[in-house]
């Protein structure tokens, strides 16, 4: 059976030190989770507190303050 499109993607590869690819190994392991969709995530969360406009006119935003 076909799988479903998840639409347009293109593929990121990184390298990381030994001990962190077994404990990162040992963890999918004992999740089932892939290392796609466990990279993925990462790369989602980090980029979603990521203000570009703000990167590309030099301007810091300002911190939330209660």
């Amino acid at each position: 059976m076909p799988q479903i499109s998840k639409g347009q993607r293109t593929q990121v590869s990184a390298r990381i030190e030994q001990p962190y690819f077994e404990k990162l190994d040992r963890y999918l392991s004992l999740t089932g989770e892939s290392k796609n969709d466990f990279v993925r995530e990462l790369i989602i969360e980090r980029l979603n507190r990521v203000d570009v406009d703000s990167l590309e006119r030099n301007q810091e935003p300002l911190p939330l303050t209660a």
